[in-house]
């Protein structure tokens, strides 16, 4: 049996640790990665290597030009354009006949695969993928198998609300020759093409589950966990002399030329070749080559690495990286989390934030806001790159506004990145961010970036070219452009005044008709106020009032009315403009009998859902909801109170649960349980309605229920919230 090692990624999520270096390179407790993947594949008996490259090559090829693997044949396979995990084997393998391996470059296991090299002949089919299984799936491709091992779905790096099970794809293949006849020419991936064709041609797949050790060093906390269990097996390497005011405890790995100096090296630390330690206090953390520590300095569970230097009295958190060549001045904190690319100076006594890209930039993307720390370290040139990478990202014209004339600076800063790279952008000025939204939609700008206080802070709001915030997926790609190089245009962009949003947005507020009376008195935006007819303003009743990004109606006492009932009254009133009614999915089953009572189709669907996005968007804007309400009042001649009485009677809840299992875990014991696969799971309880949606970035969920009265409602959250909490792993 031949091997095939994929060793071309760019280690993307593992910046700034792979800046510079290719992840198959990364060392692992003093070695690198795709060293203990050779080493493990030849003590199986595997002699004959095939090593697909693409970025940095050279390095992998100089990791494994070592003594230990002179009597093993290594056959490199250059790619001129990335080809993707399948492309890739097809490269390497364009003609075999016999039976292979293929491994990411990226992973440690222990495997021994005598049985699943058994198991893989006994199906006769092209394919058996070694599975594995993890706490956060969500970052892998999660199996559904029957209970014989055959495959009957499969979902790449599916969404939280998606992760039916905790068993994923470990990028492990026993594949028989076969399998090549189903990878095209050219770049093509396995999960997301080769895999899915092969299903829908009925070609039988089938996953294994090994005992053993295996780890994707594709995060930070994944690299650490690596790293602490390789230590936990081999116990104390010291290469290097200990001064006897050093205290080590075990296990830890001391590599070569290192000198120590008063410190305190905690267990699971790593202290690469050559580092320089004097008064440290360093636990769990992984040190590259050449790291200089002054006294004071203390690190837990962090990446240092190679030449980086950190003056007196430095703190570093949990799972930061500090990257190759940085300077940490006297004084500073590093909180949780924090990465700081390669060559940054970071001056004395700071709390660093947010991440430090290239240039002192800073991100903290959240829901398409970047909230910006604005001073004088962390100023001009972060909100000059920021732009920079948005006009990149889009790769067209960018509008731009501000809800106050103060954030102009800011706003001309941002707009100079912009021009850098040749990309036009428009401003408009002091703007509602409504109107603004619509402008960016309206006048198919690609992307806008709106800038507003939040109390000292700068934020600023981006927005892709449907108006909508950008995506979770959005603010990756525009974190990776931050990480790179600037790049400049040809020829600078221009920058432009831009005044022609105002009446188009008036008259799309138009659009939707504008009420002759008002059946509630009405507080409401600069924008909207113009419109309505003030003489019919009642001055008693029912009061509805609109803010930037919620409309809110309250009765008589003052009380607000469910925010479920307004939401689900805005989108009957936008159905009847553009059938079928599009309600948002985490109302569990209520939105069905309404639409039956009313006589419209509905579609129950994600509200974030991009096939969708046109339709949805008036619903995001309150102006727009709130004249679809004060319409449909005027021509039902009724109060909201009368209007919602047409409603089934019904109580949502929700509640938010943190649970100690993992999410991946809890979803599959749901699943399993009879749950309905939907957006999360859907569960028909005898009183009522429940969706459990997992969030995301926490170890909780969301339970939606539904029920006849509220206290129903409140018992099922309840009686759901410990039975989740009561979940115990099979």
């Amino acid at each position: 049996m031949k091997a095939v090692i994929m060793a071309g990624g760019f280690g993307t999520r593992l910046r700034p640790l792979t800046e510079g270096v290719p992840k198959p390179c990364v060392l692992i407790a003093g070695e690198p990665c795709i060293v203990r993947i050779v080493r493990n594949l030849s003590n199986m008996g595997i002699r004959e290597f095939h090593v697909s490259l693409f970025y940095l090559a050279e390095q992998v090829k100089q990791a494994l030009d070592i003594s230990e693997f002179s009597q093993l044949k290594f056959i490199f396979h250059q790619e001129s354009v990335p080809l993707g995990t399948a492309g890739s084997v097809r490269n390497c393998l364009s003609s075999e006949r016999e039976e292979f391996i293929v491994v990411s470059g990226d992973c440690v296991f222990d495997y021994d695969l005598t049985d699943a090299i058994s198991f893989h002949r006994s199906h006769n089919g092209p394919l058996t993928i070694l599975s594995a299984r993890v706490n956060d799936p969500g970052e892998y491709g999660v199996l559904l198998a029957e209970s014989s091992g055959k495959i009957t779905r499969f979902l790449e790096k599916p969404d939280w609300a998606h992760v039916y099970s905790d068993v994923v794809n470990t990028g492990i293949y026993l594949c028989s020759p076969e399998l090549l006849d189903f990878i095209p020419q050219g770049p093509c991936d396995f999960s997301k093409d080769v895999f899915p064709t092969m299903m829908k041609q009925g070609v039988s797949l089938y996953h294994y589950s090994p005992q053993g050790y295996w780890c994707d060093v594709g995060t930070v906390r994944s690299y650490l966990e690596c790293n602490k269990y390789l230590l936990s097996l081999s116990g104390n390497v010291i290469l290097s002399p200990i001064d006897e005011d050093t205290v080590v405890e075990s296990p830890c790995y001391i590599g070569k030329n290192v000198r120590l100096k008063g410190c305190h090296i905690g267990p699971y630390t790593v202290v690469g070749d050559q580092c320089c330690l004097t008064e440290a206090r360093l636990e769990g953390c992984v040190l590259d080559r050449g790291v200089v520590c002054l006294p004071g300095t203390v690190g837990r569970n962090a990446v240092l690495c190679k030449n980086s230097e950190f003056h007196r009295n430095v703190r570093v958190g949990d799972d930061c990286v500090i990257g190759s060549e940085c300077e940490i001045g006297a004084g500073t904190t590093v909180p949780a989390g924090v990465k700081i690319y390669p060559s940054n100076r970071i001056p004395e006594n700071r709390f660093v934030s947010g991440n430090v890209h290239h240039k002192l930039r800073s991100l903290l993307p959240e829901e398409g806001r970047i909230l910006f720390p604005y001073g004088e370290d962390f100023g001009g040139a972060m909100m000059y790159e920021i732009g920079r990478a948005l006009a990149e990202l889009c790769g067209g014209d960018v509008l731009i506004g501000r809800a106050e004339q103060r954030d102009a600076s800011a706003a001309m800063t941002f707009c100079g990145g912009v021009l850098s790279c040749g990309k036009n952008v428009y401003d408009t000025g002091v703007n509602e961010l409504s109107q603004f939204r619509f402008t960016v939609r309206n006048y198919a700008f690609c992307c806008g970036a709106f800038f507003e206080r939040n109390y000292s802070n700068v934020m600023i709001r981006l927005y892709d070219a449907n108006g909508m915030p950008l995506s979770v997926d959005g603010g990756r790609k525009l974190e990776k452009l931050l990480s790179q190089e600037s790049s400049c245009g040809e020829n600078d962009g221009a920058y432009r005044v831009f005044r022609g949003g105002n009446r188009a947005y008036t008259n799309y507020l138009r659009s939707f008709g504008i009420p002759n009376r008002l059946k509630v008195k009405v507080v409401s935006s600069p924008v909207l106020s113009p419109l309505l007819p003030a003489v019919s303003q009642p001055e008693a009743g029912e009061r509805m009032r609109i803010g930037s990004e919620w409309v809110r109606i309250e009765d008589e006492a003052g009380e607000p009315f469910d925010e479920n009932l307004v939401r689900i009254a805005s989108c009957i009133c936008l159905g009847r403009k553009i059938n079928p009614v599009l309600f948002p999915e985490f109302f569990p089953s209520v939105t069905e009998d309404i639409s039956s009572r009313f006589g419209v189709r509905a579609i129950r669907i994600p509200f974030e859902d991009e096939t969708y996005s046109r339709k949805l968007f008036p619903l995001t804007d309150p102006n727009v909801q709130a004249l679809l309400i004060l319409n449909l009042l005027e021509q039902e001649n009724c109060s909201f109170r009368d209007f919602i009485s047409q409603f089934p009677v019904f109580s949502v809840k929700q509640r938010d649960v943190a649970v100690s299992l993992p999410r991946s875990t809890v979803m599959r014991l749901l699943a399993s349980a009879g749950g309905e696969l939907s957006e999360g799971i859907r569960i028909h309880d005898r009183s009522g309605v429940v969706r459990i949606i997992p969030k995301c970035g926490t170890n909780a969920f969301r339970i939606c229920t539904e029920a006849s009265n509220a206290e129903t409602a409140e018992e099922l959250c309840e009686f759901y919230s410990m039975k989740l909490k009561g979940l115990k792993p099979d």
